[in-house]
This record gives structure tokens, sequence and C-alpha cells, in this order.
């Protein structure tokens, strides 16, 4: 739920990719443990969205070290996206290829049978490079040690943001006051029906495309106003 092993999967994927070592606690992660019912149903209703935990990699070999963009993060996908259909214990892995466009690989990611496959995999090609050498055709070769990646920032995204307000007046407003203040433009904006007996009300909101650290910025200046309560929800929003 934390994306803890969303993370681990990065990391590895980073590594084959750049050829060194990016470690798991270079990934920036973000769970699903604030995202609720309401979020989901009003993004399926309101977006044509749904929520998957997606992990990114993007990796740029241009001068130098190469640059990795790694993070784990909610995410709200079009219903009509292959990403979309991911269900259960199933994982997919979706790569973007220059000329070959999109390609996604799926099958099932957790259970007993398909972890002891992969386990077992490994302790035999393991074993394969130890008894051959790491150089013998068909090795998969060592990561080289020639320098660290370097991270890059998560590249700009529009963003799902959703709060629990006071229903008091004005509360709206100054919320918008603060994010327009931060440079955060809106795409949309709604207040749930007040649920009565004085409880907090949910506001949801849409930015335009923003980046990130201007969004965890956001986030914590809106979530310090006396007005707010309780957790909060930041989702990215996969480009249409």
């Amino acid at each position: 739920l934390n994306g803890t092993d969303a993370a681990h999967k990065v990391s590895v994927l980073a590594s084959l990719l750049a050829g060194r070592w990016y470690p798991p606690a270079r990934v920036a992660r973000e769970g699903i443990e604030d995202v609720e019912a309401g979020d989901l149903a009003w993004a399926v209703r309101e977006l044509k969205r749904t929520i998957r935990l997606v992990g990114t990699v993007v990796v740029s070999r241009r001068g130098g070290a190469p640059t990795v963009e790694a993070h784990v993060r909610p995410t709200l996908v079009p219903l009509l996206h292959p990403l979309a259909g991911v269900h259960g214990g199933n994982n997919a892995l979706l790569v973007s290829a220059e000329s070959a466009g999109d390609l996604m690989f799926y099958g099932p990611g957790a259970g007993a049978g398909p972890t002891a496959s992969a386990v077992l995999s490994d302790v035999l090609a393991a074993a394969a490079e130890l008894l051959a050498g790491p150089g013998a055709p068909g090795s998969s070769g060592a990561l080289s040690s020639g320098g660290a990646c370097r991270t890059a920032e998560e590249a700009p995204s529009a963003h799902y943001l959703r709060w629990r307000v006071k229903d008091v007046p004005g509360a709206l407003a100054r919320i918008a006051s603060v994010l327009g203040r931060l440079g955060v433009s809106l795409a949309r904006v709604h207040q749930d029906d007040p649920p009565g007996g004085g409880r907090p009300v949910p506001v949801r909101l849409v930015t335009h495309i923003a980046p990130r650290a201007l969004i965890e910025r956001a986030r914590k200046a809106v979530s310090a106003l006396p007005i707010v309560s309780g957790p909060h929800a930041a989702l990215r929003v996969w480009p249409d």
C-alpha cells in the first residue's frame, strides 16, 4: 500500500536501463493509504479515470553520467488506457519506445507460483554466470561501477488534490488564494455536498500541469490552514 514494493521494482528497472546501480532509497515514493473511495468514485464519474499505483522510470544518457527520473505515485489513468485494465495480483510494464511506440507486458506479479518462478530464474542465471564466467556469451554482465546516476526532477504533470475543509464561508477562496500565490493554476474545483453535523467537507481540485516540487509546497501550505483537517490526497494525472 505504501509503494515500497513498487519502488524496489523501479530501482531494478532504473539500474538495468542506466547500467549503474540506482538504489531504492533514491526512488521518490508515495502510496495509496490516503486515497479514499470518494476519490475513486469522483474520478470515474467526473474525469473518466481510475486510480493506479504507477512506478515511473525515465533514463537519459546525454552527456556524463545517466540521469534518472524515478518515482512511485498514485496516478489517475484514463478508463480506456491499458493500465486501467490491470487488476488483482497482476502487474503491467508499459514501455514507451521511440520507434515502436507503447508496448505493454502483463502478467501475475504476486503469489507463490509467480514469485517462485522469478526467484528460481534468478538463481539459475546466477549459477550459469558462476560456472561460465561473467564474460561468457549470454551472461547478463555486471552493472557499471563508473560513477553514480544523477537523479532528475519529476516531469511536470497535472494533479488531483483533495482536502477535508470546514464548511465555513470563504473556505474555497482561502485555498484558491494560497494556490494562486504559489503559482498553481486550477483547471477544476469541486466541493462535495456538506455531510451535516459540522463535519468537514471534501474539496477536490485538478491543477494544470505543474512541477512536483510546486505541488508539494502547495500541499504543505494548504494543509497548514486552520480550516483544513485530516489527511489529504495528491494524485498525478496521466496525460491524455
